[in-house]
């Protein structure tokens, strides 16, 4: 059963993914296809091709597996298991600027790099420590999410390492747009000033709207805990309460003292007496006709009956 969960933040998740996928796709695909015609006269070369293919790749795999969650997300909460692979493909991000970066020095020898070191590749290894810096954070979210670590301050660690990313690269652009303009030919490296600034205008929006989509979506959100009510079930008859009856006490009637004389009493008790022994002697007879008791037995329990 599916719990509709359809809110605000779902419809700015939606945007917020759509509108970094087409700032990726302006960054790899539309801005380097643009700015090798325009500002060098020449074609962009088939190896450089291939890296921006990889690094669209890579930007673009994150924003459509959080893209995904974003579409299903106001349907269930099931949802929130594509979350760990949107931090896990995050953290492969950064092996292909690490493997650019390792083309280039082997390009490069690193006999030329340490005669001809400069800030800028200083800057170049910053940007090294923060990629590295970036993919762990991602692993971790990635954990929290797997264990249902169900925050949004969770994924600071990789918003803050991206966000000094973008600070360091910004300083290296700054840095090399002021050495070009101290050069005598500043004509020839007008084109590579723009193609600079053009590419850390194109990254930092696309960036921005990565961090903004990963604070909506966060970990995951917690469920409510649900409380099921009791059901009445129609058919349980209803308990029978015993209630003992009330036994009325009646109340003792007193009745009338009567004085009896005393010589009104002794004749009813003599007439009693005479009845009883006469009754006494008739079933003592009863009995010795029976043959229960002998004729001796009777003429003596006769004796003792009128003798009393």
């Amino acid at each position: 059963m599916t719990t509709k969960l359809k809110s605000k933040s779902n419809v700015a998740l939606l945007i917020v993914c759509v509108a970094a996928l087409l700032a990726v796709g302006a960054r790899w695909v539309v801005w380097p296809l643009l700015r090798h015609p325009l500002l060098y006269g020449y074609m962009l070369p088939f190896e450089s091709i291939l890296w921006n293919a990889a690094y669209a790749l890579v930007y673009t795999t994150p924003l459509l597996a959080l893209l995904g969650h974003a579409c299903f997300r106001g349907v269930s909460y099931k949802a929130d298991y594509v979350l760990p692979f949107v931090y896990v493909l995050l953290a492969v991000r950064p092996l292909v600027g690490l493997a650019a970066e390792l083309e280039w020095l082997l390009k490069v020898g690193l006999e030329t790099l340490r005669y001809a070191f400069g800030i800028s590749n200083l800057f170049d290894l910053l940007e090294i420590a923060c990629l590295v810096l970036f993919g762990f954070s991602a692993l971790l979210v990635a954990v929290l999410c797997l264990c249902k670590v169900r925050n949004r301050v969770a994924v600071l660690p990789v918003v803050l390492s991206g966000a000094v990313y973008l600070l360091i690269n910004g300083v290296k652009t700054l840095v090399s747009v002021i050495e070009m303009f101290f050069y005598d030919n500043f004509a020839f490296f007008f084109p590579r000033i723009i193609a600079n600034c053009g590419n850390f205008l194109l990254l930092l929006l696309a960036e921005v709207l990565l961090f903004t989509a990963l604070l909506i979506a966060g970990t995951g959100r917690k469920r409510p805990k649900v409380v099921a009510a009791p059901v009445e079930d129609a058919a349980q008859p209803e308990p029978i309460i015993e209630t003992t009856p009330e036994v009325a006490v009646e109340e003792p009637i007193e009745e009338p003292e009567t004085v009896v004389e005393a010589e009104s009493v002794a004749p009813s008790a003599a007439v009693a007496a005479s009845f009883s022994v006469a009754d006494e002697i008739a079933k003592f007879k009863a009995l010795m006709d029976q043959g229960v008791i002998t004729a001796e037995e009777f003429e003596q329990k006769k004796k003792q009956l009128l003798n009393s």
